[in-house]
């Protein structure tokens, strides 16, 4: 993500919702028939819904806690991503061509979906409101180097 323009923390949060609706409707999409293309298109949705999450309570969720007018929705943010990762251990768990792994993959990808929309609504609102356009932007930047060192601890695995 180097090189971006606009490094407002709003606006990627937002941008990157839009690529994660995406992803979970194309592993929605994948058959039991096709359990290479299943597992490529999950562990790549995980992976990039784990470096946002993590980004997020590195660099945003902190900074929303120490505000009164945000603390409410970092703390309710935390709750969500705590059960969206039990939900999410549970798809990698189940063997692809169980009968039960698109069910639980529905299930995971609602929970996530209302994530995503609970926080555009609620967090993403809040924090427009309480914080300044520069400081919004600082996140942003800071936000996007932290999901870049998480990506590069997990290739150090």
């Amino acid at each position: 993500m180097a090189g971006r323009a606009d490094t407002n923390i709003i606006d990627i949060i937002k941008e990157q919702h839009r690529e994660f609706r995406e992803l979970m409707d194309n592993v929605r999409d994948t058959t039991v028939d096709d359990p290479e293309e299943r597992l490529r298109m999950f562990k790549l949705t995980r992976s990039k819904l784990n470096s946002h999450g993590r980004a997020e309570e590195r660099v945003l969720f902190p900074r929303m806690e120490q505000d009164k007018r945000t603390r409410p929705a970092a703390l309710e943010a935390l709750e969500w991503h705590a059960a969206s990762s039990n939900v999410m251990k549970g798809v990698a768990g189940t063997p692809l061509e169980s009968e039960l792994w698109l069910p639980k993959w529905l299930v995971a990808r609602g929970i996530i979906m209302t994530h995503l929309d609970a926080e555009e609504a609620r967090a993403l609102e809040r924090i427009r409101e309480a914080f300044s356009p520069d400081e919004l932007e600082r996140l942003g930047k800071e936000f996007l180097l932290a999901e870049e060192e998480i990506i590069e601890e997990r290739k150090g695995r």
